[in-house]
């Protein structure tokens, strides 16, 4: 998993 990928993840995991 890179960077980019972990905060995709986090944004969709958490959209506020």
């Amino acid at each position: 998993m890179d960077q980019l990928g972990l905060s995709i993840l986090m944004t969709t995991g958490v959209p506020r």
